[in-house]
């Protein structure tokens, strides 16, 4: 059984020790698992997925489509780009080649804007598309 703390002052730490010092007096073996940064937050989780289907209303708007291999229809077929296509075949490849990672319950705060970023670019040079990481203001109003 684990739990998580997150230490942000001199109190969370003190206490986090006390807790250490409590487990390690009951129990043989006590593991200790950490990180560094804050992990990406609820806000960034929605507009993460709001870039995503911005993505793919651009692509569809502009004339791209993917295209599926089906043993169904026995050839490649065109179907449009919805916002988990967008996620599965374009952000989690570009999330694994900066961060070896492919959850995004994983990144922390500044890389999932790194990764908007690289892919923003992309778009605007290969496809010259204009696609921007939503902001708070834009997901407020």
């Amino acid at each position: 059984m684990g739990s998580r703390h997150e230490i942000i002052n001199d109190f969370q730490r003190k206490n986090f020790l006390v807790f250490a010092d409590e487990l390690m007096s009951k129990n043989d073996v006590v593991v200790f698992e950490y990180k560094v940064g804050r992990k990406r937050t609820r806000q960034q989780n929605k507009s993460l997925h709001k870039f995503c289907r911005m993505i793919a209303e651009s692509l569809n708007d502009a004339g791209f489509f993917m295209t599926l291999t089906s043993d169904f229809f026995k050839r490649p077929i065109e179907v449009p780009f919805t916002e988990d296509a967008v996620k599965q075949s374009i952000w989690r490849p570009v999330q694994k080649a900066m961060f070896q990672t492919t959850s995004t319950k994983e990144l922390d705060t500044k890389q999932v804007g790194e990764i908007a970023d690289v892919i923003s670019l992309h778009l605007a040079e290969k496809f010259q598309m204009s696609v921007s990481f939503p902001s708070l203001e834009e997901e407020i109003f």
